[in-house]
């Protein structure tokens, strides 16, 4: 054996010769080329496989040029070959390495699930060879989902479907080449939950689907849920075959009125006045799509809102007139059946009450509204001057107040008589109480349903007081008086605004006095202010002398109208003055007044 080596030692030191020939003519090349010469030796031996697997397996689809196995051989410049031809497959000639020769599929060609390889390793003579077999197993590879009909499924169904209503059908199938069993999970969401089941290869209905739900409106009335279809190779394979449920609606519920159905309204209340809100609800999405109308009520009196149900006064109310009010209304869903496409109006009606409430919204009358009485200074308080005769409609209850011309409080209000307060006075050292007064009496009603609300009428009272020598004078403290800088300070206790017709009766006197006073200026131009007043003094004077005689009342201490001209000239003295005039701010009037008695007298 050892000299067997060295031969083959001594053989591989040039085995190979190269011999380049070239072919002239003239000096000129005609062909050229290489031979090779191989020497080989005079002992060869057959190639033997050492290495050669019986059986190898592989994945399917690895593409082509994947490797599969490897043979080898013993000898010098062993070769190796399929001896039968093979698409799938190909061996390196010189390294022994098998590949495949394209992508192996089984789905679509299951032939090559078993592979024999037969190889044959020779040297470079082809004189002496070895075989060798080796079985290739392309295993499937899981690669396909499995294949649904439909593929989703897409419906639109009424909500009043019952439940165990069958959707649809499905039928799957694996199309690998070892189709595997098939198994199907149910997936619903938060929404579709418990709402759909499958059973023997139907999707059916769990339970009714309801479409008056602001869930379902969010989502626009659809339900979702999913069907996982999933083989058992390796890896499983999965197919998701989507669901898509429209619920269409279906106006199942008629209107529902809620609430009180009695409202009061103030009989003077405007027209457009808020009476009360109609309340109905609807169980049918979109909930409360209502609308409002009031039927069989004429005239028509009060208008209701078809939307908000809001039930406002058409025309003003009178509660002497009609005191209550019985309105039918109407509640009209505007839902509709979506599958037929009609409405499918659902109607109801309610009766509601309303109730007029009575106000004081008449004012009290006086008649006449205008009193005129003539007394003596000496009257006794006791004995009513005059009575008033007021009537009102909404209230027979009256308060009377005597709110403008009661100068120096010489009168009270006692129901609707009016008394004096106390005697009158007319002390020459004194404050004079004026022989008119202009009496405003506010007549008050009072309506017991609503006390807060009150109406007000003024009558005018003018009593002429005709002065007598036995007025004891009083202690009330005048309210005019002369301050040190020569200005007029007033005290007002209430403040009168008085009608029109008395504002242009007063503005005429009150023209007519300052013509006069101006004709009695004219008449004096050469004379100082002195003059003027003592013009004045002398124009009162006769004033004040042709009061209108006046028969004696019950409660005169003195001898009547004899007795009042017999003491006429001691109650008005020629020493008693009026240097100054001015303006009552409570009646408008002008009068004189005394700068040094107080003393004034109207114009």
């Amino acid at each position: 054996m050892s000299q067997m080596k060295s031969v083959e030692s001594s053989f591989k030191l040039q085995e190979k010769f190269e011999l380049h020939i070239t072919v002239t003519q003239n000096t000129e090349v005609i062909c050229s080329g290489i031979l090779r010469i191989i020497v080989t030796p005079v002992h060869y031996w057959t190639p033997i496989f050492i290495s050669a697997p019986d059986t190898v397996s592989i994945r399917e689809n690895q593409g082509p040029e994947y490797y599969v196995a490897q043979v080898t051989a013993t000898g010098n410049n062993v070769h190796y070959h399929l001896t039968a031809y093979s698409p799938a497959f190909k061996i390196g000639e010189e390294s022994g390495i098998i590949r495949t020769s394209s992508d192996l599929d089984l789905d679509q060609n299951p032939g090559l699930a078993v592979n024999l390889l037969v190889i044959v390793a020779f040297d470079d003579s082809y004189l002496y060879s070895s075989v060798v077999n080796v079985t290739v197993y392309v295993r499937d590879v899981n690669d396909h989902d499995p294949q649904c009909t439909p593929p989703i499924f897409v419906t639109e169904i009424p909500e009043t479907t019952p439940k165990e209503s069958i959707l649809f059908h499905l039928t799957c199938n694996d199309p690998d080449y070892s189709e595997t069993g098939l198994s199907y999970i149910l997936v619903t969401n938060e929404n579709s939950h418990f709402k759909f089941k499958y059973h023997a290869n139907n999707v059916m209905l769990n339970e009714s689907l309801d479409y008056d739900s602001s869930e379902l409106a969010g989502l626009g009335f659809r339900y979702t849920a999913e069907i996982i279809v999933a083989d058992t190779g390796t890896p499983p394979r999965t197919t998701t075959v989507s669901m898509l449920v429209t619920v269409s609606q279906v106006n199942e519920f008629p209107p529902v009125f809620h609430g009180i159905r009695t409202f009061s309204v103030p009989e003077n209340s405007p027209v457009n006045t808020l009476v009360g809100v109609v309340n109905a609800t609807d169980a049918d999405w979109v909930y409360n799509n209502l609308r409002f109308s009031i039927v069989d009520h004429a005239p028509p009196t009060f208008y209701i809102h078809p939307y908000t149900g809001q039930i406002n006064t058409l025309f003003p109310l009178d509660f002497e007139r009609i005191d209550t009010y019985t309105l039918t209304i109407q509640a009209v869903d505007m839902n509709r059946n979506e599958v037929s496409g009609s409405l499918q109006q659902r109607t109801s009606y309610a009766q509601y009450t309303i109730n007029v409430q009575n106000v004081n919204d008449v004012p009290p009358v006086c008649s006449p509204p205008f009193y005129k009485e003539t007394i003596y200074s000496t009257r006794a308080n006791n004995l009513p001057i005059v009575t008033l005769f007021c009537t009102d409609k909404d209230s027979d209850l009256l308060n009377y107040r005597i709110v403008g011309g009661n100068i120096n409080d010489r009168f009270i209000s006692q129901g609707s008589a009016l008394f004096s307060r106390n005697t009158f006075s007319y002390n020459l050292d004194g404050i004079s109480d004026p022989t008119t007064f202009e009496l405003l009496i506010q007549v008050t009603d009072s309506n017991g349903a609503d006390s807060k609300v009150e109406l007000t009428t003024t009558a005018i009272v003018i009593v002429h007081v005709v002065p007598w020598t036995t007025t004891t004078p009083t202690t009330t403290t005048p309210s005019t008086t002369r301050t040190p800088e020569n200005k007029i300070v007033t005290l007002l206790d209430e403040y009168w605004k008085p009608d029109t017709w008395f504002v242009a009766v007063l503005t005429l006197a009150s023209a007519m006095a300052a013509l006069t006073l101006a004709v009695l200026l004219r008449s004096c131009p050469s004379r100082a202010w002195r003059c003027k007043q003592s013009e004045m003094s002398e124009h009162l004077l006769q004033v004040s002398s042709s009061l209108p005689e006046a028969e004696p009342q019950e409660g005169d201490t003195t001898g009547g109208p004899t007795a009042e001209k017999k003491q006429s000239p001691s109650i008005i003295s020629l020493s008693q003055h009026f240097d100054g005039r001015a303006i009552d701010p409570a009646t408008g009037r002008p009068y004189l007044f005394n700068t040094v008695t107080g003393a004034r007298r109207w114009v």
